[in-house]
């Protein structure tokens, strides 16, 4: 957060080159039709995975998922019902039938920790300082 960062791209509206200087002030993913003026931006690691893969495959392959649903345990009292005494974790709602997680997870199970690194309640993982990121990057990360 607050990283100073220069974009380069196209305006909505323009048909020449824009270069643009700011900070980040938000790190989420925009899922939103409605949503305009916002920058993109792809993280080296990002690209860093995009070049490995298709160096070691010879064609792109795409990020790994765990093929699951999952939910919050923000909710104290959703705690204490699955007898989760920290306020870590997240809830297994639903396993894809062709997850590679399929014969490891049940339905009814709390992930509290991905490789060591503990599962916030609300579903993030520390980033860098005091920073905490969504859960599903660990998992883009493999």
């Amino acid at each position: 957060m607050q990283d100073s960062v220069t974009v380069v791209g196209y305006p909505l509206g323009g048909d020449t080159i824009s270069v643009t200087k700011g900070v980040v002030s938000r790190i989420e993913v925009y899922r939103s039709e409605e949503a305009e003026n916002i920058g993109y931006v792809i993280p080296t690691t990002v690209v860093s995975h995009f070049l490995n893969d298709y160096e070691r495959n010879k064609k792109y392959t795409g990020f790994p998922c765990l093929g699951v649903l999952l939910q919050k345990l923000e909710n104290p009292a959703l705690r204490e019902c699955l007898k989760v005494k920290s306020s870590e974790g997240v809830l297994v709602r639903r396993i894809e039938p062709t997850s590679d997680v399929h014969n490891v997870l049940k339905k009814g199970d709390v992930i509290v920790s991905f490789d060591d690194v503990h599962v916030g309640c609300e579903g993030t993982v520390p980033f860098r300082s005091n920073e905490r990121i969504a859960f599903r990057y660990l998992i883009s990360q493999k």
